[in-house]
């Protein structure tokens, strides 16, 4: 039987510009997508969020240009501005249906997002 699941992801970007935000994203995506051996019609919905220092170019139209994965309806938000956070960061939730027997999801932080998600990556 299929379940509804989120998985997430980070990656960070080191000059905000529309190749770099491009290159992130479809790298983050094609790993997300890879090790977690997800079929793209069971993908629901991607949601982006953005850190307000990112101005060149929406993930989501990054997202649409270069990994073209299914229909998914895709949306972007921007985080709240909070002191300290992760400068230049995009996150990423996808939705998608899964088979409760088959191997567990597996977030993926990229390039010094780890630091967002230390309860799975601190040994």
């Amino acid at each position: 039987m299929k379940k509804l699941y989120a998985l997430r992801g980070a990656t960070q970007l080191h000059i905000d510009t529309k190749e770099e935000m491009r290159d992130k994203v479809t790298s983050l995506i094609n790993t997300l997508y890879e090790i977690n051996e997800i079929v793209i019609d069971d993908v629901v919905t991607i949601q982006f969020t953005i850190t307000s220092d990112l101005h060149a170019l929406n993930p989501a139209t990054a997202y649409r240009e270069r990994c073209k994965k299914g229909e998914a309806p895709l949306f972007c938000s921007s985080e709240p501005d909070i002191d300290g956070m992760l400068e230049k960061t995009v996150r990423v939730m996808i939705l998608l249906y899964r088979d409760e027997d088959e191997k567990k999801l597996i977030p993926v932080y990229q390039e010094g997002t780890q630091t967002l998600r230390k309860d799975l990556f601190e040994q």
